[in-house]
């Protein structure tokens, strides 16, 4: 019996290293960061970077063999990756005394968070989603500032991202209606900041 467990407990310990590495995602970065698993066929997208020359993006749906299903994920041991706009602040305002990111709700609920000045900035996104989109797991919604501090007075330069999506119309889960992502129960996904 004791041989048993030791023989069962040895075959474990050389099985579950395979197994979970067949659930870690590797990250392929660029315009568009995407997550893909090939031992599952699968792919989620994370970040796009926003580029103020262009507003348009178009997400692939299949990279190195695998669907891409679903925004937002994990890649590796479980680095959480959502799916997001974001800037190089630093390239956008090189002179900012501060670079942070914070939640959207802080530019109607609680402006004393902010600076003295606010300049806002809406960016406006055309994205193309994948034709296999399945899931919206994991979003960040988050505004990104940029601070300048000058004698007493704060002034923030804030970027949000406003969505406008696109999606095949034979998708099975999802449809788009004025850029808004609609399940195919006719609910809206208020996971984006839309206008």
């Amino acid at each position: 019996m004791k041989k048993r467990i030791v023989s069962c407990l040895a075959l474990l310990s050389c099985i579950l290293p395979l197994t979970s590495c067949s659930l870690f995602y590797q990250l392929e970065t660029g315009d568009i960061d995407i997550g893909y698993n090939t031992a599952k066929k699968d792919a989620f997208v994370a970040n796009i970077t926003f580029d103020k020359d262009k507003t348009e993006y178009v997400i692939p749906s299949e990279i190195n063999g695998c669907y891409v299903t679903t925004l937002g994920g994990y890649f590796g041991r479980g680095v959480p990756s959502p799916f997001r706009a974001s800037s190089n602040l630093q390239e956008l305002y090189p002179d900012a005394d501060s670079y942070y990111s914070t939640s959207e709700k802080y530019l109607y609920e609680n402006k004393s968070f902010l600076g003295d000045e606010i300049i806002l900035n809406n960016y406006k996104l055309f994205v193309t989603l994948p034709k296999y989109l399945k899931t919206v797991k994991y979003v960040d919604t988050n505004i990104e500032v940029a601070e300048y501090k000058k004698d007493d007075k704060t002034t923030d330069y804030v970027s949000r991202y406003v969505f406008y999506f696109n999606l095949d119309s034979s998708n099975e889960n999802f449809y788009t209606k004025e850029g808004k992502l609609y399940t195919k129960d006719d609910v809206l996904v208020k996971d984006f900041i839309y206008e």
